[in-house]
């Protein structure tokens, strides 16, 4: 993650490459939170992503899905636009 932040703040600035690559951030942060022991870090990825904790779960996984699909799709059209 912090070699693909890098190359686009080649493109972009350095703020919004780490902006861009925050939900992603969050759901990696999510994943170990998910491997290991519950800790207060789950809280703060979830704020990462942009989850909102007051819908149902199924409406939590498709607001996860869609904060990487849009990561994702952003990040593509930095590369593709300079390439």
């Amino acid at each position: 993650m912090k070699s693909l932040e890098k190359v686009l703040a080649l493109k972009i600035s350095a703020d919004d490459a780490r902006a861009m690559l925050r939900a992603l951030a969050g759901i990696y942060d999510l994943r170990l939170a998910d491997a290991h022991l519950p800790s207060d870090k789950t809280l703060d990825a979830i704020k990462l992503v942009g989850l909102d904790e007051a819908v149902p779960f199924v409406h939590q996984g498709y607001q996860l899905l869609d904060a990487a699909v849009s990561s994702l799709y952003r990040i593509c059209s930095v590369i593709e636009k300079e390439w």
